[in-house]
């Protein structure tokens, strides 16, 4: 059998054993993403605009993410809520909607609406916006990212991402009818992406599932380039781009970041037709190399990996099994 991806553990390694490996990786994957260079701020919300959707009030706000910079939201609360229950960070794919994707009920493309699907189901739901898209870049003519790395040389958008979404997190903290211990996150595409990033790094979410993100950055891996960004001048992590130009290999890869979202529950879906993220057969040995860190952990069933032949889509079948999967993970965390 061919293989792609270097091993995690070995058939001596321990919990013990594996603690400075993790070091290892969140430290060459930290240095690619790059640390926050703007101070922590309350969130300090301010209601924009409020509408009835029948099972939900949606909220659109707007709060801080640093001294000198707000950003919009959308936040859907389920109807008589009773006692505090999960929230779930829906983080979009590449749009000029953005966030607006998600909390629609008529989104761009099918299925791209989750957040409106699982706020009628009784979660409370949040989006904003990527650093380019949306509101963010009211516009719409490109997803030049050369803007924020002018301002931020040592940061990145999936860490800028990080860092607001982390934000976010501090925000529902604050809201009574959020369960704390329940939060959750799911994206598609680009958005699946940037939440296994978030997974790995913002240890307060609790489940994630991720539809279509990337698979690998292997050195076969055809569509480095889409990543690194010469496609509409999108960067979304500017080391990485500049290390793969000079013509050096990636510091890490994604089933290196996967261990680091452990023991916390994630479902990985992929599209084994998929002509985006291609390379099932390195998604599949990622996961499997992965899976073995949570056994290792005890934690085997908090892990699962699901291909289908949908391509690039996240079709109703799949957004089922996201849902099935965050009430089943959140019900074992407990009410």
């Amino acid at each position: 059998m061919t293989t792609y991806l270097n091993p995690l553990v070995t058939q001596n390694d321990t919990v013990d054993s594996l603690k400075p490996k993790l070091q290892d990786i969140k430290s060459r994957i930290t240095e690619i993403v790059g640390q926050a260079e703007i101070a922590k701020v309350e969130p300090n919300p301010e209601l924009v605009a409020e509408t009835d959707c029948g099972k939900y009030i949606r909220r659109k706000i707007t709060f801080a993410v640093a001294g000198d910079e707000r950003i919009s939201a959308y936040i859907l609360i389920p109807k008589n809520i009773k006692k505090p229950v999960p929230a779930v960070l829906c983080l979009h794919g590449t749009s000029y909607q953005g966030k607006g994707n998600v909390v629609s009920r008529t989104p761009e493309l099918p299925g791209r609406n989750y957040g409106h699907e699982l706020a009628e189901l009784g979660y409370v739901t949040f989006a904003i916006d990527d650093p380019v898209m949306g509101e963010r870049n009211p516009q719409g003519k490109s997803y030049d990212t050369s803007r924020f790395y002018k301002r931020y040389p040592d940061w990145s958008i999936i860490g800028k991402m990080i860092w607001d979404y982390g934000c976010a997190i501090d925000y529902l903290n604050t809201l009574d009818f959020v369960d704390p211990s329940r939060l959750g996150g799911t994206g598609h595409s680009l958005g699946a992406t940037t939440l296994l990033f978030l997974a790995a790094l913002e240890p307060r979410l609790k489940v994630s599932a991720a539809s279509c993100g990337w698979g690998s950055l292997h050195s076969r891996q055809p569509r480095l380039d889409a990543f690194i960004g010469p496609d509409h001048g999108y960067v979304r992590l500017m080391k990485l781009k500049e290390l793969f130009l000079a013509g050096e290999k990636a510091p890490f890869d994604f089933h290196e970041l996967i261990t680091l979202i452990a023991p916390r529950a994630l479902l990985r879906i992929s599209g084994y037709n998929d002509p985006v993220t291609v390379w099932p057969e390195i998604i599949a040995e990622s996961s499997l190399k992965a899976a073995k860190v949570y056994h290792l952990m005890g934690c085997g069933k908090r892990f699962a990996q699901y291909f289908h032949g949908d391509g690039h889509d996240i079709t109703r079948t799949t957004r089922t099994l996201i849902y099935t999967w965050f009430e089943e993970q959140f019900k074992d965390i407990g009410a």
